[in-house]
């Protein structure tokens, strides 16, 4: 393989692989990382527009396990006027999707999400002759368990730490394909994507069925060696399936392609759960309206009858 050119210590496979497994299972919208620092939707972005002050999410208990949520203006000399927050984010969620049904922002965010999955795909394939060579895996996992072992106190679980790394680290590499593939589209030439997307479920599937046991619970539970044994064949023949699959670089899709409006931030709608999710939204909101190219502020009038809240302006410069 050509990633054996980076000649990878067994350290630096370690890590990349740890690393592979984060980047695969992290929420990622638009191409741009979440906005961390918001910790309620529309945080930093909504100004009023009496007097230009920020607009901030305020909470009122009610009670046991209810709390009524409204959006108010942070200026103690502005009128003390309020919105609830289900039309506040009603109105964010309306805007994103306006934004990002045009054409322009959604070649943007396909471009961009490509981009970044071609990266990760690429680091993750550094660390393939590791995993898929049995020499190296066997080298490799012989130093997971020794580490394992030294940890004071853990227990030991079917499904040890060299399992669990080359576990998370292929179904991690098999998801970035899947999606990298359904987000281009159309292609016409390799195997089907369907092939590499049942292998990691079936293999995920039977990871869910071993997680937390101890080799003793699940030899208990199957009722002997022998059925211990299938398990461990079992896992093996999912383990190289897949990691044989990942080394594929063709693959037919002729399914629709992945759109914005499959970003999990835009599964449910924003206003019956304003609290949901609020860094993932606002990235995505947020990555919408700069797409466009243009620098834009959100205004906010509290205290209207009808009719929408949130107005569109130029950013000054």
């Amino acid at each position: 393989m050509a990633a054996d050119a980076l000649d990878l210590t067994m350290r630096e496979a370690v890590s990349r692989m740890e690393k592979v497994w984060k980047i695969g299972s992290a929420a990622v919208v638009g191409g741009v990382p979440d906005q961390r620092g918001a910790s309620y939707l529309g945080e930093g972005v909504l100004w009023c527009g009496r007097c230009e002050g920020a607009i901030e999410e305020r909470i009122e208990d009610e009670g046991w396990y209810a709390a009524s949520r409204f959006y108010r203006c942070s200026t103690p000399s502005c009128p003390p006027t309020s919105a609830p927050a289900s039309e506040i984010a009603a109105e964010l969620e309306s805007l994103t999707r306006q934004y990002l049904a045009e054409p322009e922002v959604a070649a943007a965010w396909r471009a961009d999400r490509l981009a970044q999955l071609d990266d990760r795909i690429a680091l993750a394939r550094t660390v393939l002759p590791w995993c898929c060579d049995q020499r190296r895996r066997r080298k490799l996992s012989r130093s997971l368990a020794i580490r394992e072992r030294m940890t004071p106190g853990l227990r030991v679980l079917y499904l040890n730490k060299p399992r669990r790394e080359l576990f998370h680290f292929g179904c991690a590499l098999a998801n970035l394909i899947t999606e990298r593939v359904m987000t281009a589209g159309a292609s016409t030439q390799g195997r089907p994507i369907e092939q590499l997307r049942d292998a990691w479920l079936e293999w995920f599937d039977l990871y869910r069925s071993l997680d937390r046991l101890s080799r003793r619970q699940v030899r208990r539970a199957l009722g002997g060696r022998t059925e211990v044994k299938r398990i461990d064949d079992q896992w093996e023949r999912l383990q190289n399936r897949v990691l044989d699959l990942v080394q594929e670089t063709d693959w037919v899709y002729t399914g629709p392609r992945t759109h914005l409006t499959d970003e999990k931030p835009l599964k449910e709608p924003w206003s019956e759960t304003p609290e949901v999710m609020p860094r993932e939204r606002q990235s995505l909101m947020t990555w919408a309206l700069g797409a466009r190219g243009r620098h834009v502020r959100l205004v906010v009038t509290l205290d209207v009858d009808s009719g929408a809240r949130i107005n569109v302006v130029p950013a000054r410069d």
